[in-house]
């Protein structure tokens, strides 16, 4: 088989990637490993109404579950409530549809063709897929996520830390409040992460965590979070996975080859939300491919643009996020309780006023942090 560009996984950020060089008339065979795209889901399925907005993403009515209009965070005894409209998504549904979409645009979608190897031929490559099937292309887009073998293949890194995350969908005996997404921290709930409860139904929600580094599984907490919360609850699904929470790989790109979406680590590192960054990731890397196969240049030099126009547009966010997250786990047990207290309040300005100056007292290592509310609140959304 020969291909102007193979793309390696069809999820939100290969199809993505595939549908922006198909409509622009390139030869773009779209490789999944599955039979089906978004099988199986290993994903919260949360996207924020405020980055389709921003970023333009259209979600089909029929993937949607439900859509909360805020979001409760727990810390210990302490909660707060924000309002933050999002989209909870079936992924496999959301998954296929945007497979289709790519399609739909002139590219060949070949499921359950996993790649099993990748090696330089000319000045492309060559596939090797199991079951004996290869693939020659001038270009690779390496979209197979966080345990994504092509960059490597590429002489590339990939993601360097992962958080373990496990979730279970229940039925419930009583009705599930409808509009609010719950996130739960604290080191006895889920070590350097958080739980989540998303409702998908009238008496169905997706329970599940994320921890780093943790002592103990990621099951062990998960289930005892479980008993507490929805004793008596049925698991009629369980879904594991690795998300990458070490930001961006740098470079994410060498000759003839693009690492995008969760493979190049494009995933907000304090929120471990990725659908937007994903979708945005592929689009750049349909764009800047298209333009430096036009011009017969595949340079490294000629691809690097895809980074440096992903930073500006969703990337430079994530590293305030990451500093965000670096400032919380700096913060003590008595500090994070003053913040979560302060926020408790009802929003009273010059009472958080008095909450950020009693913290940077105690921790100078903030100041930064608390000066970019307002940036913060976007990188929250993507």
């Amino acid at each position: 088989m020969r291909a102007e560009v193979a793309v390696i996984g069809a999820g939100p950020a290969g199809s993505s990637a595939a549908a922006v060089l198909a409509r622009e008339g390139f030869k773009v065979i779209l490789l999944e490993e599955h039979d089906r795209p978004g099988e199986p889901q290993h994903c919260a399925g949360m996207l924020t109404k405020e980055a389709c907005r921003r970023l333009k993403i259209e979600v089909p009515r029929e993937a949607v579950q439900s859509e909360p209009s805020h979001v409760a965070i727990y810390y210990g005894p302490m909660s707060f409530r924000a309002r933050m409209g999002m989209y909870v998504l079936d992924r496999t549904s959301f998954d296929q549809r945007m497979a289709e979409s790519a399609v739909d645009a002139g590219a060949e979608l070949l499921t359950g063709h996993k790649v099993i190897g990748m090696r330089r031929s000319g000045r492309g490559w060559l596939l090797s897929i199991r079951g004996g099937l290869n693939l020659e292309a001038e270009l690779v887009i390496g979209a197979d996520g966080y345990k994504a073998l092509s960059p490597r293949w590429a002489g590339l890194e990939g993601p360097s830390e992962a958080a373990s995350c496990l979730q279970y969908e229940l039925e419930l005996d009583g009705e599930v409040d409808q509009d609010v997404v719950s996130c739960y921290f604290g080191s006895s709930v889920a070590p350097s992460g958080y739980a989540w409860v998303v409702p998908i139904g009238d008496r169905a929600v997706r329970v599940g965590l994320g921890v780093r580094k943790a002592p103990r599984p990621a099951r062990y907490y998960l289930d005892a979070f479980v008993k507490k919360l929805f004793p008596g609850s049925r698991v009629v699904k369980r879904m594991a996975g690795l998300v990458s929470t070490s930001g961006p790989v740098i470079p994410n790109y060498t000759d003839a080859y693009l690492a995008i979406g969760e493979a190049a680590g494009h995933v907000n590192p304090l929120t471990g939300a990725g659908i937007a960054s994903s979708i945005i990731s592929g689009r750049i890397a349909g764009l800047v491919a298209s333009r430096a196969l036009e011009e017969g240049d595949l340079s490294a030099l000629r691809l690097s643009g895809h980074y440096t126009t992903w930073r500006s547009v969703v990337g430079r966010y994530h590293e305030l996020a990451m500093e965000a997250r670096r400032a919380l786990e700096s913060m003590t047990s008595e500090e994070l309780n003053c913040l979560v207290k302060g926020m408790s309040r009802g929003g009273s300005k010059s009472w958080l006023s008095l909450t950020a100056l009693s913290l940077l007292v105690r921790n100078p290592r903030l100041a930064r942090f608390l000066s970019k509310v307002r940036e913060l609140k976007v990188a929250l959304c993507l």
